[in-house]
């Protein structure tokens, strides 16, 4: 009777497999500002680069190479993945920290930024969960092809990120490693679907179940900017929109009047501690993470597309726009074309519908966005 009972809990223990991962994303990029020169920042989002660390568990070792976010959490491609797990139950929990931590400007009218990234991992003693094994084999769902279903988890991980949802389920069909290797991407992929959501997520964490083939992943996320205040925001946009935009206006002079209206109205925060659209217009104040969200709104929603762009300078991390018009894309830094200190109604020019190779005299990015071969001027 031993035997068998061991036997069983033994089956039990090669059908499960508990995958746990939680990212945070630091403060957001903050963009200083240089006076003639590129402002210091990478996307203020705090998507950057994220490492993970493994710790090694008394009874389970696992193997964790460097993942890369652009929170923030500013994100990019990771690699994670458990390199065996061979069906064993375990859990695993990553923690990582991303981000733009800027320094204060100095008297040069200078804004620095610099991106810390700190990740750590624990892996505590495997535990048993029986119980997972019956649940899927008691299921009868329709077969779906591995393709599809990736496609579903990057869907609905899009919709419960721009919902601002701070915990949802997901599931997935196939293999367990596969899915553990792939999940960062997958995150990245439905996160970036739209640049503002990816910029306002403060930290995810997820918690992958597995058996038979078929798993379940929790998701739990925290946001700098909730969904009310992210629709005050676009209502705010629409609203000063009507003010600004005049019928007869062409797509660049309803750029330039959206740039030189969020000059004018916004300063730049030398607190450091203030990143979203929300509060650039709440409290006409932010780093250039919030410069660039508002941006970003303001043109969408005038019906220009836009992208939010990380890069650095020679200070450090920043966050600036391009813009499309006309079939091509510009660069646009209203960071940097707002005076620091703020000189109220004073607005520059100087990094306003610029091309690639303008911009890349002081200013780098750090992802494949579309080329701007041209200026505009």
């Amino acid at each position: 009777m031993r035997h068998w009972m061991a036997n069983l809990l033994l089956a039990f223990s090669l059908a499960i497999s508990i995958y746990v991962v939680e990212a945070r994303v630091n403060e957001a990029v903050q963009a200083d500002r240089l006076p003639d020169a590129a402002v210091s920042g990478q996307a203020d989002s705090g998507l950057e680069e994220m490492r993970r660390e493994a710790d090694n568990g008394d009874s389970y070792k696992q193997n964790v190479p460097e993942a890369g976010v652009s929170a923030s959490s500013e994100s990019e491609q990771a690699d994670s993945g458990l390199e065996e797990i061979r069906r064993e139950e375990a859990d695993a929990s990553v923690s990582s920290e991303t981000g733009l931590d800027p320094a204060e400007p100095d008297e040069s009218d200078q804004r620095e930024g610099q991106l810390n990234s700190n990740a750590s991992q624990d892996v505590p003693a495997m535990e048993l969960d029986a119980g997972l094994a019956d649940e899927a084999a008691d299921e009868k769902t329709a077969p779906q092809s591995e393709t599809d279903s990736r496609s579903a988890l990057v869907n609905g991980l899009a919709e419960g990120f721009q919902q601002r949802q701070t915990k949802f389920e997901l599931s997935f069909q196939g293999e367990h490693e596969k899915l553990v290797d792939l999940m960062p991407e997958l995150v990245q992929q439905g996160l970036f679907q739209e640049d503002y959501t990816a910029y306002v997520l403060k930290s995810y964490a997820y918690k992958i179940r597995s058996a038979n083939g078929k798993s379940s992943i929790s998701m739990t996320a925290e946001y700098r900017e909730t969904l009310e205040q992210s629709a005050a925001v676009a209502k705010r946009s629409k609203a000063m929109l009507k003010e600004l935009l005049d019928p007869g206006m062409d797509d660049e002079e309803k750029v330039r009047a959206i740039h030189d209206w969020i000059v004018r109205h916004v300063r730049y925060d030398e607190s450091l501690s203030r990143y979203t659209a929300y509060e650039a217009l709440t409290l006409r104040s932010a780093v250039c993470q919030g410069y660039a969200l508002l941006v970003y709104r303001m043109l969408n929603d005038a019906g220009i597309e836009t992208r939010i762009v990380e890069g650095t300078v020679e200070s450090g991390d920043h966050a600036w726009n391009l813009v499309r018009l006309g079939g091509g894309w510009y660069h646009l830094d209203a960071t940097w074309d707002d005076p620091l200190p703020d000189r109220g109604n004073e607005v520059s020019h100087k990094y306003y519908l610029l091309s690639d190779s303008e911009m890349a005299k002081d200013h780098k990015w750090t992802k494949d966005y579309p080329e701007a071969p041209e200026s505009y001027r």
